[in-house]
Formats: structure tokens, C-alpha cells, sequence
């Protein structure tokens, strides 16, 4: 017996051609590396580089910059066609004053003995402008050629009652003219208050011929 077996040695049990792992342990394989992370090509030179977002510089002094409308646009604002000029809305001051225009230039044409004329004129000039001051417009246009044809109708019937009568019927017709004068007058003056509150108004008895 050798010294080796005096000392309690154990021989070595491991594969006597050099090959595997020592005997009672299971065979050990290499760490698994993960493949490198792709990253982005560099970008082209000269090409701008990512970064932080930088404001954009105020324009220099004295460069012009966006021209706001004049004025908001109404909520009735009529939209023009396509390809046709734009017209410059109206603040709603001008459209309630346009609009009581359209109803006292009715008297103004009284004097005359034309007052439709100063409703038809003004609708015509604000026809793009103010929806709510040509309704005004319209509405005394209207209610003027009503007049004009009730004048007609009642002065015909007036000359064929007054003929039938023998003059009887002038006491019926003069009434009339003294009273329906002033009647017109009143409403005139009712409408153009409506409209310097920025209210619609409606005449009664109208032929609405004009829209």
C-alpha cells in the first residue's frame, strides 16, 4: 500500500481520455451573449442634427407680419361665391345704424314721392356687407311697395264710391287720408327703434315681393 492510500487519497474520477466534466457534475455550456444593439446610421454631413426643439426667433423689426380681418364676421354674414371680391363686414354699430337708415330714408323719399327709393338704395349698397342691416332694408322695401299698391287700389275705389254717391263717399275716404298717414308714420318710427336695438321687426299688411 502506498502513501497515497495512507492519507485517505482519492484518485482522480474524472475521463481518463481528457474529455467532459469531472464524473457527478452536469456539463457546463458558455455564457449566451446577446448580439450587440443595432444602432441608426449616422446621419449624411451637413444634414441637421436631432436635438432639443428650439423656438422659432420673433420676426425683425419692421417685417410684416398676419393681417387680421378688419372686423369678426357676423353670424348672418352672407359667404360670397367662389372667385367673387370679398366685401368688408360691418361692426354691429354700422349694422344697426344701416339698418335704421333703411327705415327713416323711407320718409326722406316721402318728400319726394318716391319712398321705396331710399330702402332700395341702401339695400343695394350693403347687400354683401350685413345680413341683418339688408333685412331691415328689404322689410321697409317691402312694406313701401305695399303701400304704394294699397294707395292705388284705394284711391280707385274712393273716385268709384265718391261717383256712386254722388259725393257721399268723401266722407268715408277723407277720414282715411288724415288717418292712415299717421298710422304709416308710427310704424315707420317703431321699425327703425327695433333696429337701432339691433332687433328684427316685421311690418303689418305686407306684401313681401322682395326677398
Amino acid at each position: 500500500m502506498t502513501e497515497e492510500d495512507r492519507a485517505g487519497h482519492v484518485p482522480d474520477q474524472s475521463d481518463p481520455a481528457g474529455e467532459g466534466e469531472p464524473h457527478g457534475y452536469p456539463p457546463q455550456t458558455p455564457p449566451v451573449q446577446a448580439p450587440p444593439a443595432s444602432t441608426a446610421p449616422a446621419a449624411p454631413y451637413g444634414a441637421p442634427q436631432p436635438g432639443p426643439a428650439v423656438p422659432h426667433p420673433p420676426p425683425p423689426y419692421g417685417s410684416p407680419g398676419p393681417v387680421p380681418a378688419p372686423y369678426p364676421l357676423h353670424p348672418y354674414a352672407p359667404v360670397p361665391p367662389q372667385g367673387a371680391p370679398y366685401a368688408v363686414p360691418m361692426r354691429p354699430d354700422e349694422e344697426r345704424n344701416w339698418a335704421l337708415f333703411g327705415h327713416l330714408s323711407a320718409l326722406l323719399g316721402g318728400f319726394v314721392g318716391l319712398p321705396f327709393l331710399g330702402p332700395l338704395v341702401i339695400m343695394l349698397m350693403i347687400r354683401d356687407r350685413s345680413a341683418f342691416a339688408r333685412a331691415h332694408a328689404v322689410e321697409s322695401l317691402n312694406f313701401q311697395l305695399s303701400l304704394l299698391i294699397y294707395t292705388t287700389l284705394a284711391v280707385l275705389a274712393g273716385v268709384a264710391v265718391s261717383l256712386l254717391t254722388f259725393g257721399a263717399g268723401l266722407l268715408l275716404v277723407v277720414p282715411l287720408m288724415v288717418v292712415v298717414p299717421i298710422l304709416v308714420m308710427v310704424f315707420i318710427v317703431l321699425a327703425a327703434m327695433a333696429a337701432g336695438r339691433g332687433e328684427g321687426y316685421r311690418y303689418p299688411l305686407t306684401i313681401r315681393m322682395v326677398r
